[in-house]
């Protein structure tokens, strides 16, 4: 083989590798002008939460925790129940959204409320006022805030801690945990709701 013959060679496969190499970075380009141009024209993805029926929940949670499951009968006007979570004897939860989808969680458990605060409020909870309710699962409860405009209530009930909290206004806060009761609910109450 001629030296010409082996340099054509040679340049033959040096210049399939450069080609390989452009072909590459060009499809990584495209690849990347096309991440951007969807970034870019992308809304927000806005998942709005499905509204649920939460007293049969209640009602099946009643009797298999160990100790009165405090829950609101009703909600505030426009509010939506979108989840309810409940385990076996340790606690129980509803998560509420108002109708300017703000947020109002009702938890129970037999954790400290410091555990509470830390999860669901701020690790550095402010406590605030007492504050004098007329539900009958408690008339004092405690009040807590955070630096990010949440605010909490707890009071202890029948050997388990009761947290209304969120980042809806205060009165709304107190509202749902004023309209708190333990009643035994009947297949009629739980098929209103």
């Amino acid at each position: 083989m001629s030296q010409q013959q082996q340099r054509r060679g040679g340049s033959h496969y040096s210049g399939s590798s450069i080609g390989m190499v452009g072909a590459m970075i060009v499809t990584v380009g495209v690849i990347l002008v096309f991440v951007l141009i969807r970034a870019a024209n992308r809304d927000d993805l806005d998942v709005e939460r499905e509204a649920i029926d939460y007293l049969p929940s209640v009602q099946g949670l009643q009797g298999n925790l160990d100790f009165r499951l405090a829950y609101p009968p009703t909600l505030p006007e426009g509010a939506r129940a979108v989840d309810v979570e409940g385990a076996l004897g340790s606690g129980w939860s509803l998560d509420i959204l108002t109708e300017d989808d703000e947020f109002i969680g009702v938890y129970q458990g037999a954790a400290p409320v410091e555990d509470f605060l830390d999860e669901y409020v701020d690790e550095e909870a402010v406590k605030g006022d007492r504050v004098t309710l007329r539900s009958p699962v408690a008339t004092s409860w405690q009040s807590w805030s955070d630096g990010d405009g949440d605010y909490a209530l707890t009071a202890e009930y029948d050997d388990s801690v009761v947290i209304v909290f969120g980042s809806a206004d205060h009165d709304t806060i107190e509202q749902v945990a004023d309209s708190l009761v333990s009643r035994r609910l009947t297949d009629a109450d739980a098929d209103r709701g």
